[in-house]
């Protein structure tokens, strides 16, 4: 039948036969639900029988909620198998597997039935964007979820999905991670519509960790950088941690940089054409003046690769905020705002380097203008190998 493009629960059912020499007995039916299940749609059953004609049947009906079905894009399909039980109180039972397909969409909805097995198509009504839709990303609202504006909070999955991080903080001993506050994480479609629910992403959960940044793999894993305080040293320092395309942990915490100094933060990640990430920050009193940047190479599964290296060359006053773009050849662009380096108060400048995190060329002045302030840059690459800078 051609289910109602507009109705909330999508259905399917189907009639199930059975012979017992004893159709007298008291015949009853159990349904259990297969662990592999991953949309929790319901299936009931009841059971009629017979006597005189040597026959009992089990009716059941399959419900899903067409919101759940609504992380599946076009094409892709998923299944729930169910096993139907019936027992006739005398120690007798047998057991009949039922299994629902269910197919993304985004054309108009069809449930198909039969017997043993069916199909229902989802609507593609909820969840949907439009230009200007808000969606709120944190399930948990208790205290205070925000984002840190300078950082890359949101990323690009490759199935066409996205990935938003921010810091969940509450009062002492009240966060959402049982401590002042956390990093946490949400996994999202095509539509918008939540992929599973909030990830946890830091272990130590003493004191305060904010400030996340996140970038992706190309096979769906993800990469989150953030300040802690008090986990390594009595201020705050840097973190990265890497989950898998399932959104589990690979491994523990990494400490970042090498060198303890006052107030290292504003950390940004990316991930290189290799697979490798590079994350960067800033770090008082580092690079022999006032504020400098810093930058380190890791695998894909967190482990450094070389040391820290200082990326600003100019070093008088503060360089800060910097940004990071890989780029086609396998490199990446850092870009930042410098104070002085112009002649005049901020200046954007930036410096390129290779996949091994080795300076190609010099770092340069990207702002032609000089008067005043140029700040709050961002960059990203184009198809062609080059890169775009733009900032206020």
């Amino acid at each position: 039948m051609v289910e109602d493009a507009l109705a909330g629960t999508l259905t399917d059912s189907g009639v199930l036969a059975f012979d017992d020499v004893d159709l007298s007995d008291t015949h009853t039916v159990v349904v259990s639900s297969a662990p592999s299940n991953a949309l929790g749609g319901t299936l009931v059953a009841t059971v009629t029988t017979a006597a005189a004609a040597g026959t009992g049947e089990i009716a059941w009906t399959y419900q899903l909620p067409n919101v759940a079905a609504q992380r599946l894009g076009l094409g892709e399909t998923t299944t729930e198998t169910f096993t139907v039980t019936v027992d006739d109180g005398n120690g007798g039972s047998v057991d009949q597997s039922v299994s629902i397909m269910i197919a993304g969409t985004n054309d108009a909805p069809y449930v198909l039935s039969s017997d043993v097995s069916g199909g229902v198509e989802e609507v593609a009504e909820t969840y949907q964007l439009s230009m200007g839709a808000v969606l709120q990303l944190n399930s948990y609202t208790a205290g205070n979820q925000s984002q840190q504006y300078y950082n890359k909070s949101l990323a690009a999955l490759p199935d066409g999905g996205f990935i938003a991080v921010w810091h969940s903080i509450g009062g002492p001993g009240s966060g959402q991670d049982g401590s002042l506050g956390g990093i946490f994480c949400q996994r999202l479609d095509t539509v918008g519509a939540p992929v599973g629910g909030e990830i946890q992403v830091n272990a130590f959960t003493a004191g305060l960790q904010i400030t996340p940044s996140v970038a992706t793999f190309a096979d769906g894993g993800f990469v989150v950088v953030w300040q802690s305080a008090g986990q390594a040293s009595s201020d705050y320092d840097i973190y990265a941690r890497v989950f898998g395309a399932k959104g589990v942990a690979v491994g523990g915490e990494t400490l970042v940089h090498d060198v303890f100094q006052p107030n290292q933060g504003a950390a940004n990640v990316i991930v290189l054409e290799s697979g490798d990430f590079v994350v960067a920050w800033s770090g008082r009193g580092r690079d022999g003046s006032d504020v400098g940047m810093f930058g380190q190479l890791h695998n894909s599964t967190g482990v450094p690769i070389g040391d820290n290296f200082q990326i600003n060359t100019f070093s008088i006053g503060e360089q800060s905020r910097v940004t990071l773009s890989a780029l086609k050849d396998g490199g990446f662009i850092a870009a930042w705002e410098s104070a002085g380096q112009d002649g005049s108060g901020l200046g954007i400048y930036a410096q390129r380097y290779d996949s091994s995190a080795s300076a190609v060329g010099s770092e340069f002045h990207v702002s032609t203008t000089t008067a005043g302030h140029q700040d709050w840059s961002s960059s990203a690459a184009l198809a062609d190998g080059g890169f775009v800078i733009v900032w206020t």
